[in-house]
């Protein structure tokens, strides 16, 4: 887990520690005092692993959610867990293989974008809560 604080498009994450983080999640808190949880899981590639683009690409899938300060995933007024869309990455294994890109330097560009992300969709979800249902 990276030890120091992350530039974002607006504000700053800074790593946290929350309790039953599972592997491939790390906490994150945001400038905005939201603590947040990014994981990085590998889906499968669409086709046979066997398959030409199975072989030549890994799958990185990003997700992040706020979290309560015991680690359980905060919820909406609706009781709808607060996580921001989802995003699958994608890396040439070629590259990977070749060293012209790491997997830890995608990691830490992936994750910067999940906290990008997750900031902006917890401001959005604030503000559509003000606006009432018809």
């Amino acid at each position: 887990m990276s030890t120091t604080a992350i530039a974002l498009q607006v504000g700053t994450a800074t790593p946290a520690t929350v309790p039953g983080l599972a592997a491939g999640q790390t906490a994150w808190t945001l400038d905005t005092g939201d603590m947040v949880v990014i994981e990085a899981t590998q889906p499968p590639i669409a086709g046979a692993p066997s398959s030409p683009a199975a072989q030549q690409h890994v799958a990185i899938k990003m997700r992040a959610w706020k979290v309560n300060a015991d680690g359980t995933p905060a919820a909406d007024s609706a009781g709808i867990k607060l996580e921001a869309p989802a995003r699958v990455e994608t890396i040439l294994a070629s590259g990977l293989a070749e060293n012209t890109v790491t997997l830890s330097a995608q990691l830490a560009s992936y994750t910067t974008a999940a906290l990008n992300r997750i900031r902006t969709w917890l401001l959005v979800k604030a503000q559509l809560a003000s606006i009432p249902h018809s």
